[in-house]
């Protein structure tokens, strides 16, 4: 349409300055290029249907889910004229924030939105913030922002309303048709091809939104599917945070605008047509799961083969895309693909490796290991914070004496005690740490194996081993700590202890000497003779079996984290089939 033509013209030459008006109209003319006005940060304003002669075109600007106002012709003016002024003022305030970032109300905003509907917009992009923030002002007739907060505290539907408008939904069936095409020629047929026995082809398209581009990747494999001779053996997981959007595309009923981007014979074949309006029939329908899902807080799915994420991570902080990069991982079989939006890319050493630079196809490298990907904790944060402060004393009358009687306890004896959890996550050290542990280079981590100095790890392997096993105190007195090639005797205690039905672990290392002198150095082999040649093979054979009992035990480990990551997702899986 000419009008849907010239929206995609002004949003492409001015952006976000630029302003869509829909009035009164027959068919749905413009309810393409507005959503272009709205990708672009655009305003949309949409004549109130009630007062519109000709009320088509207004309501299909409206179901499109891009629209800012619905007004009547004679508030129009007004709003647009609001709308620059903030625009223009905005610029300033940014700018005055930018300065002053202590008197930042934009962050206590973002911040109570948090606390009140616990959606963290802190990794989105603050361009994109800012502007939703404006428009969501100017709906409410607020121009200060100290105020708004002050809504947003008396009313907590406000920030509902808010967080709404901050989720943005822009989304169309096969967006960016060449790649589609890419997809389907290159991608989809290869997996129908490779497809073995009964097992499903998965797909998981993570910010589905309102359901277009689910629904495009699932025709696309009906087509395949038919074309190759194949049984239709499909399962596609759609989720998104926004559950307004989530339950749209569980309707799976489209405006007649969709004609634009979906040929004749597929509407013809996927969709039944209602009174301007087309419902998806229910082959399509069957092939997808939608399910309300947070990615950055909720467990990811597993065994995928095709992820599609396409204009998510433009609105993310680079950390944030990290981190969804690492649950696509752990997600994606090996030789999995990724499919991203035109405007994004795989960074280098995230485990992708291009299959079309130019549509942003990636394809798997390798897989997880177990502990790799950071799953979200099952422990609320607050039901730990009393440990970071159980050994500050409390000084005044007896508590002097207790603190002097412990201090002089660890400086005497060189005592260090760690708190762990049941993945050996240091939670609390207190003592003498430096001697016995150390901070790995690399990615940061608290794992107590990957802290301990050369020589400890095994002996203290072991002592965590029964101590878990039995839940009683496991002691090891010939440990040795190398330094400098110089081994010194250290003892490990192990004591299980138990906080707000969890349980932990009271790692403690004790400096041997004070057992006396001679037990500070290991004990010198003995002189030759059979007995010495009998006792050195046993001790050959005992280092041998403990080798490999640890070898062992390692591996048991690293599958139980496999099935527990794995556990996560199916259950995820299953909550989101039984929605």
């Amino acid at each position: 349409m000419p009008f849907d033509f010239f929206l995609g013209s002004l949003a492409e030459a001015r952006g976000k300055r630029a302003i869509c008006v829909v009035l009164s109209g027959s068919g749905g003319d413009g309810s393409v290029g507005l959503r272009a006005i709205k990708e672009k940060g655009g305003l949309v304003i949409v004549q109130d249907p009630e007062e519109a002669e000709f009320d088509g075109m207004p309501r299909s600007a409206i179901a499109t889910g891009a629209v800012d106002f619905v007004a009547s012709v004679a508030d129009i003016p007004d709003l647009i004229f609001r709308e620059l002024h903030s625009a223009a003022s905005g610029v300033v305030d940014a700018a005055k924030s930018l300065k002053n970032p202590t008197s930042d109300e934009f962050a206590q905003i973002i911040a109570l939105v948090r606390d009140k509907t616990s959606h963290d917009f802190s990794v989105y992009r603050r361009g994109t913030l800012e502007r939703r923030l404006e428009h969501r002002m100017n709906e409410v007739r607020m121009d200060d922002r100290r105020l708004y907060l002050t809504l947003l505290g008396e009313k907590p539907a406000e920030a509902e309303s808010l967080r709404k408008d901050l989720l943005i939904g822009v989304t169309q069936f096969f967006r960016g048709n060449s790649a589609f095409e890419f997809l389907s020629n290159e991608i989809i047929r290869d997996l129908v091809n490779r497809q073995k026995d009964e097992r499903l082809i998965r797909v998981w398209c993570p910010g589905c939104s309102t359901g277009e581009e689910p629904y495009s990747i699932a025709m696309l494999f009906l087509e395949a599917f038919e074309e190759l001779k194949r049984p239709a053996r499909l399962q596609i997981f759609a989720s998104d945070i926004n559950a307004d959007a989530v339950a749209f595309a569980r309707d799976g009923l489209y405006p007649n605008t969709i004609e634009a981007d979906v040929s004749s014979d597929r509407l013809a074949r996927f969709f039944t047509q209602d009174d301007h309006r087309y419902q998806v029939a229910h082959e399509l329908r069957d092939c997808v799961v939608f399910t309300v899902h947070d990615i950055l807080a909720d467990a990811p799915f597993s065994n995928i083969d095709l992820v599609c994420c396409r204009n998510l991570f433009i609105y993310l902080q680079p950390e944030a895309q990290h981190k969804i990069l690492s649950f696509f991982h752990f997600a994606l079989r090996d030789g999995g693909v990724l499919f991203l939006g035109a405007s994004e890319a795989v960074g280098s050493g995230e485990r992708f490796e291009s299959v079309s630079k130019k549509h942003r196809i990636y394809r798997h490298v390798g897989r997880s290991r177990p502990g790799e990907v950071a799953f979200p904790a099952s422990a609320r944060a607050g039901d730990r914070l009393p440990l970071a402060h159980a050994a500050k004393p409390i000084f005044g009358q007896a508590s002097d004496f207790d603190y002097l009687s412990w201090r002089a306890l660890i400086d005497t004896f060189a005592l260090c005690s760690v708190l762990i959890d049941a993945r050996n996550e240091c939670l609390h050290i207190s003592g003498t740490a430096d001697k016995y542990l150390k901070v790995p280079s690399g990615i940061s981590r608290n794992d107590l194996f990957a802290m301990v100095r050369e020589g400890l790890r095994p002996k203290l392997r072991a002592a965590i081993e029964r101590a878990s096993r039995g839940r009683a105190r496991a002691m090891v007195t010939d440990a040795y700590l190398i330094k400098d090639h110089d081994p010194s005797p250290v003892c490990i205690a192990v004591e299980p202890v138990k906080m707000h039905d969890e349980e932990l672990l009271l790692v403690s290392f004790l400096d041997g000497s004070v057992a006396g002198p001679q037990t500070n150095r290991l004990p010198a082999p003995l002189a030759g003779g059979p007995q010495a040649a009998v006792l050195e093979r046993r001790l050959a054979d005992v280092t041998k079996e403990l080798e490999i009992a640890i070898h062992d035990l390692d591996s048991a480990k690293e599958e139980q984290g496999r099935i527990s990551e794995q556990a996560m997702s199916l259950n995820e899986e299953a909550q989101s089939t039984n929605e």
